[in-house]
């Protein structure tokens, strides 16, 4: 299985959410940190996150990686890595 992360990722301020897509062998997935798990395992500013999602995005794809690996989806099919995950 091949995963891929691209440089892309979306805030969405009104739930509080940072969206970013995995490609799993050209198919793409929406995966999705909450600020609020961010803030708690890395010290994000909770009204600036996106530097803090950057600083650990690394860490952040890789725990992506292993729920898609372990078919952890949600409902809609997205991927929720949590503070937990890191």
């Amino acid at each position: 299985m091949e995963i891929n992360f691209p440089r892309e990722e979306y805030l969405d301020a009104t739930c509080d959410l940072i969206w970013f897509p995995a490609e799993v062998n050209g198919r793409r997935i929406r995966c999705v940190m909450e600020i609020e798990s961010l803030q708690a395992c890395c010290g994000a500013d909770l009204g600036d996150p996106l530097p803090t999602f950057h600083a650990h995005r690394p860490a952040i794809e890789s725990a992506a990686a292993r729920l898609i690996a372990a078919r952890m989806f949600a409902r809609d099919g997205s991927i929720a890595v949590s503070a937990d995950d890191l």
